[in-house]
């Protein structure tokens, strides 16, 4: 079974603010169960030994705070050069590659939408957009099912992005022969 692990950056609604370019982006890893306990094992050794070689404090390190020098990357000797940033996001691209994964990319121009007037919320645009790709695989794959395990953020967002998957999930099982 694939199993897809989605992430989110960005707000999907409302005004830009200091710092806010537009964009909604959804990330998406698509995985076969059966490796994950090497990805995972691949993964906390390299986390773990960029903590060791960085000196950093905590166990989980988020690509924004490196990135902006915020949180634990903040202060006086902490913060990071692009050289340690780029070190720091090749050794997990490096455990990507090296892991059989398909990487799902989603990103939506909020501004471009409002220009527009399409009438379409960015979230339900990439959420769906997440979800067809991922059955795209599935398909490919010739697997039936799948499992997409969303990084828990904004509650308001987490339930609708499960409507929207629920809602073609049962779509696509009444398009199903199988269906009674």
């Amino acid at each position: 079974m694939r199993v897809l692990f989605v992430d989110d950056s960005g707000n999907p609604r409302g005004k830009r603010s200091v710092g806010d370019i537009g964009l909604y982006i959804l990330a998406g890893l698509a995985v076969d169960d059966r490796n994950l306990p090497s990805i995972i094992k691949a993964a906390s050794d390299a986390k773990a030994a960029m903590i060791a070689r960085m000196g950093l404090g905590e166990l989980e390190v988020h690509a924004h705070d490196i990135w902006n020098n915020t949180g634990q990357f903040r202060g006086k000797g902490r913060v990071l050069i692009m050289q340690q940033k780029q070190e720091m996001f090749s050794i997990m691209v490096d455990v990507v590659a090296r892991s059989r994964m398909d990487i799902i990319p989603v990103v939506i121009d909020r501004m471009w939408h409002e220009r527009q007037r399409t009438g379409h919320r960015p979230l339900v645009v990439s959420w769906s957009t997440m979800v067809r790709r991922f059955e795209r695989i599935l398909d490919l794959e010739g697997g039936e099912y799948g499992l997409i395990l969303a990084d828990a953020g904004r509650a308001g967002d987490e339930r609708t992005a499960r409507a929207i998957v629920e809602e073609m999930a049962l779509a696509k099982m009444e398009q199903s022969p199988n269906c009674a």
